[in-house]
């Protein structure tokens, strides 16, 4: 069953909900602060992701891998 665009308040708790432009803009300004304008290699911590979905999306954002 999929929940993708139920209002919030139809879904049971706990759920984990994510805005994902939000997830995106906040990526994009830690890959532009951490990764190209200190010039460092970026390797977020997994156990701080633990969402598979949300490491790759690290990955396309410049992350040279996950720890």
């Amino acid at each position: 069953m999929s929940l993708v665009g139920l209002p919030k308040q139809e879904i049971d708790t706990p759920a984990l909900l994510i805005d994902l432009p939000a997830l995106g803009r906040n990526i994009e300004r830690m890959a532009r602060t951490i990764v190209r304008e200190a010039g460092v290699r970026w390797r977020p911590h997994i156990k701080g992701i633990k969402t598979p979905a949300v490491a790759h999306m690290l990955l396309g954002a410049g992350a040279s891998g996950v720890t």
